[in-house]
């Protein structure tokens, strides 16, 4: 039930994190969890050098009177790889601007809850869409980007490492259980992390309630089970 409520929401990023989701479940079944994290941060990073290598991401701005929203669900997808889809194309907007800020404070950022404040400063024209006037105050669609901005490299590469951390435990954790129940459990929480990072490369989820405790939670389950009957696996 809730797989077909997800495909007809028509959300991208809803559907791409539980595809990741269940990468994550296979991945921490058969140990290599670590590796697909690894390989994403790489995977991420390879594709930012080449689209700022040379200014390539120039050849990718979308055309103003061509961003806009697509009610059928095939314009939906062909629009997004095509750019054409305004919420895609304003994301492109924010994220160049966070990039181009962060090269004037890399270390500290300009500091928490200013992205908006400052960014429209660092935007390119040729990126902008219907949306660009921001009267919502909304920040950069991504939390990397986010923590980048406002909390400069370090605050980024925390973020980062913390993911990292949670997936390498928490998969030591599930396999030092030996009731199906708290793997079960550590499982679901480890998905659950899986789901709320990827839909974070296109928000900022944690910083809401509804997401954040969730995440948070999640984290907490996992320690929680390691430390039952005085085993835990977090200091092995």
């Amino acid at each position: 039930m809730f797989l077909f409520a997800i495909y007809f929401s028509y959300s991208r990023a809803a559907w791409v994190a539980v595809i990741f989701a269940a990468i994550c479940f296979v991945a921490v079944r058969f140990r290599v969890m670590q590796y697909v994290i690894i390989g994403f941060y790489l995977l991420i990073s390879s594709l930012v050098f080449w689209l700022s290598n040379h200014n390539t991401y120039l050849t990718f701005k979308p055309k103003f009177e061509k961003t806009i929203m697509h009610e059928s669900l095939e314009d939906h997808i062909m629009a997004t790889i095509q750019g054409t889809d305004i919420s895609s194309a304003e994301r492109y907007y924010r994220w160049i601007a966070a990039l181009r800020m962060s090269k004037d404070n890399p270390i500290v950022g300009v500091g928490p809850n200013l992205f908006y404040d400052y960014y429209k400063a660092y935007t390119i024209t040729s990126f902008k869409t219907w949306v660009s006037r921001n009267p919502e105050r909304s920040t950069t669609h991504n939390y990397f980007l986010f923590m980048l901005v406002e909390q400069g490299i370090p605050g980024m590469v925390l973020y980062g490492a913390l993911i990292f951390i949670i997936f390498y435990l928490g998969q030591k954790v599930y396999h030092s259980q030996n009731e199906p129940f708290y793997r079960d459990v550590v499982i679901g929480a480890l998905c659950s992390i899986a789901a709320i990072f990827i839909n974070n490369f296109f928000s900022e989820l944690i910083e809401t309630d509804k997401i954040g405790s969730i995440f948070y939670l999640s984290i907490a389950v996992i320690i929680a089970v390691s430390l039952r009957e005085n085993k835990n696996i977090l200091k092995e």
